[in-house]
């Protein structure tokens, strides 16, 4: 919030007294003490590349507003999906034990400020059918890349059902151009022969004359 100067009576012509101007500047510095605390808070939260880019801000409400302006537009789905993905592709490979449970740890904590706990059904069961969703998605191949971002930048994840006719449209999509390519290479690899055997002909009897 930023800071609101004392609003003075429509009856109040004179100015200021001493002890006004005094009562005022004691509330800046409360106000200005109190967001320094709200921004400390807010800068801790923030990865460290984040945190340089927007060290410029002053005060906590324009931090706010500028990472709501910058990253306000990417939906929680995305969110959710790429903790999920980055848990599901989580190795331990050569790292210490406690070193790779804190990392596992770490990400769920961060999936789980995307998803508080509840008790309500309906959300369990939105829950359900997005992790059966995502588990879907997560085995795709990269050629699925573009409907797996359009998919994620929707407000609301379709169901199940849904999804697997994306998929099989964008399949068949898929195997359209692609069978187009191989038309294309297959045509040239024969026009290249019959005009490669012409091109003999025309130099052999260049080479006779």
């Amino acid at each position: 919030m930023e800071y609101v100067p004392k609003q003075i009576s429509n009856g109040e012509k004179r100015g200021a007294s001493k002890e006004e101007e005094e009562e005022e500047a004691e509330r800046k510095a409360k106000w200005f003490q109190e967001d320094q605390v709200v921004l400390s808070v807010l800068q801790n939260s923030l990865d460290t590349p984040i945190l340089e880019a927007y060290s410029y801000c002053e005060t906590a409400r324009e931090l706010w507003e500028t990472l709501k302006n910058v990253y306000g537009n990417i939906s929680n789905l995305t969110r959710v999906f790429e903790f999920k993905k980055a848990i599901n592709n989580l190795t331990q490979e050569d790292l210490e034990v406690t070193k790779h449970l804190g990392k596992y740890r770490a990400l769920w904590s961060k999936l789980g400020a995307l998803r508080p706990s509840s008790s309500d059904p309906v959300v369990l069961n939105e829950r359900k059918e997005q992790d059966k969703v995502f588990g879907l998605l997560l085995t795709l191949n990269p050629a699925f890349r573009d409907l797996l971002k359009h998919i994620l930048r929707a407000d609301k994840l379709p169901n199940f059902d849904e999804i697997c006719s994306q998929i099989q449209k964008e399949q068949g999509s898929l195997d359209l151009f692609r069978g187009k390519g191989e038309l294309v290479t297959a045509n040239k690899g024969y026009i290249n022969k019959k005009t490669g055997g012409c091109g003999c002909a025309i130099t052999a009897r260049r080479r006779v004359r």
